[in-house]
């Protein structure tokens, strides 16, 4: 806290260049200013030189702005007590709680317009070129009062970012009570429920990677379980949980790497035996598109897993002629055949089989995926959210690496389970009518608040939805496997499973759907509802005709949108009509 105090000595010597001048600003007006940038969390975007009328608001400002820069959080009035003795100022505790006690009666509408335009004269007045006594009479030019205006937008905004990303939803516990036995002993290890969604997510990815042999019949396509999925969140917001999942493939690694090397024990022993390749489940984010195919060619039909915890290692890569191999992802996806010629090598991969998980933060996420016209976008499971960083105790949780090294073990038996059989995983035909009717109304609801542009990510869904009942049935089978023969040829699925399934796909389809409509937005990445959902969301239960044309007037949306807006709601059953111009919502 060194430098607060030096600065403020500092500060303190300095003559302003207006002593002379009749204070523009009282000191009744400057508290109300102070009270509200602390009460509307405004305190980063302005100046303690604003406050220079009141030298003592001015000197308790910029104790509370260093504290909030270091803290993210106002000082309590002991600690600027504390660092107002440290520099020898006169305020007293009384001064101080006068100073930070808000007024009553006064309507926010107001002190809001004065904040705004004291924000105005503050920065024309303190605009060099600006500077020549355009604060007579307070008269603050158009210019500035935009500014003003941009900054506590932007402030609000802000706020609304961080409050949308932490009210993302959630996997409901319904669903990890019902997971097959293995994963929900995992999931138990998670106490935090942030945490415990994404350590699922990236679980599910994982698994999704090492049963080559497991397929399903979908839309007239053969496939196979392989997952992308994709965990957004802020540095220091929990993203680590993810790692246990990769963990939980660490005995079948090891077995692969054991396997190989008895097939080079075996091959050095004959030498005219073809050389045995080895291969590696996991490709790294950062290979080169040779090297990315050299590796899926070499797997064969294992496919591969890219687990990338830094998004931009992906993103950087794709900017390099030599590291774009975002095609073969898109071709991977739903297993479309990869011809390369290169020279003399020509390379045909009939069947390709990926699965990819990658961790960022929102704004790596936007630099990869910059809009909805990129086709990854709709192929991924989403799941974006922002916490409150709090210190956890590091002595904590030591048992739950020793557990996963238990549970890579169990994994990796029902890896062998499935190894030398190829069931075919299918619904059944009463899932099949509820599956077509739980997309359909989906569709509808999509359809009902964006344009069309987005839809790819409920047909995109629609492929993992079935992925995952495909994966959450072939481990429900292995739990079960007493009551199947040695010859598994069909897997189906479990109604608990289903709906598990359905259900996490709502909340998968939420968090798309949130990114979705803030694609493609500055790299400020300021996440917002779609503004049809705002306008639905601002009305009460009950509304009328003219009272929603007035909040979407206020909102710029026009009265044709608007009536555009009512029949698909009515459509889809999100509104019912009461009478001629009465509205409710359902």
């Amino acid at each position: 806290m060194k430098i607060i105090v030096m600065s403020l000595k500092t500060q303190k010597s300095q003559k302003t260049t207006n002593n002379s001048m009749k204070a523009a600003y009282s000191s009744l007006e400057l508290k109300r200013h102070l009270n509200y940038a602390i009460k509307e969390d405004h305190i980063s975007s302005i100046k303690p030189e604003y406050f220079s009328d009141y030298k003592d608001i001015q000197t308790v400002f910029t104790i509370i702005q260093a504290y909030y820069e270091l803290y993210y959080s106002v000082p309590p009035s002991d600690y600027i007590i504390n660092e107002l003795l440290k520099i020898g100022s006169s305020i007293s505790k009384e001064t101080l709680k006068l100073m930070l006690t808000p007024e009553e009666n006064i309507s926010d509408e107001f002190i809001k317009s004065t904040f705004k335009n004291w924000i105005g004269d503050q920065l024309q007045r303190h605009d060099l070129s600006e500077r020549i006594d355009k604060v007579r009479g307070r008269i603050v030019s158009q210019d500035y009062l935009i500014e003003a205006e941009s900054i506590l937008e932007r402030d609000e905004v802000q706020q609304e970012d961080e409050d949308i990303l932490k009210s993302t939803p959630t996997i409901p516990n319904e669903v990890f009570l019902k997971l097959p036995r293995l994963l929900k002993e995992m999931t138990i290890n998670f106490s935090d429920v942030r945490e415990r969604d994404i350590f699922l997510l990236a679980e599910l990815v994982s698994l999704s990677a090492v049963f080559p042999t497991v397929s399903g019949n979908y839309d007239k396509l053969l496939l196979f379980p392989n997952l992308y999925g994709f965990v957004a969140a802020a540095a220091a917001g929990g993203k680590s949980a993810v790692i246990f999942a990769l963990k939980s493939l660490n005995a079948f690694k090891k077995r692969m790497r054991d396997d190989f090397k008895h097939e080079m024990s075996f091959y050095n022993s004959r030498t005219k035996e073809p050389k045995p390749i080895e291969k590696f489940l996991q490709i790294g984010g950062n290979a080169s598109a040779a090297g990315f195919i050299s590796e899926l060619e070499n797997n064969g039909e294992m496919g591969g897993l890219i687990f990338e915890t830094e998004a931009d290692a992906l993103t950087d890569n794709s900017k390099q002629d030599w590291g774009d191999y975002t095609t073969y992802l898109r071709k991977c996806f739903q297993h479309e055949q990869i011809s390369v010629v290169r020279k003399d090598i020509r390379t045909n991969i009939e069947l390709p089989k990926l699965s990819v998980l990658i961790t960022g933060t929102p704004a790596q996420l936007i630099k990869l995926i910059p809009n909805t016209e990129n086709g990854l976008f709709s192929r991924y499971l989403y799941y974006i959210y922002r916490k409150e960083t709090k210190w956890r105790d590091p002595s904590k949780g030591s048992d739950v690496e020793m557990n996963f090294t238990k549970y890579a073990q169990s994994i990796d038996h029902v890896i062998y389970f499935y190894e030398d059989k190829r069931p075919v995983f299918t619904l059944s035909d009463k899932q099949w009518e509820r599956f077509n009717e739980f997309f359909k109304k989906r569709l509808e609801t999509l359809n009902v608040f964006n344009d069309g542009d987005i839809e790819g990510i409920l047909f995109r869904l629609g492929t993992n939805a079935f992925r995952l009942m495909m994966i959450l049935s072939l481990l429900r089978a292995h739990e079960n496997q007493s009551i199947f023969s040695k010859h598994l040829n069909s897997l189906t699925c479990e109604d608990s499973d289903f709906d598990i399934t359905l259900q996490m796909i709502d909340v998968f389809m939420k968090h798309a759907e949130l990114i979705a409509n803030n694609l493609s937005r500055s790299a400020n990445v300021v996440m917002k509802k779609n503004k049809y959902e705002q306008l639905l969301d601002s009305m009460p239960t009950t509304f009328t005709r003219p009272e929603l044309l007035t909040k979407a007037a206020s909102m710029k949306i026009t009265k044709p949108t608007v009536g555009r807006l009512l029949r698909r709601l009515l459509s889809c059953k999100k509104l019912i009509k009461l009478d001629r111009f009465l509205y409710q919502k359902q």
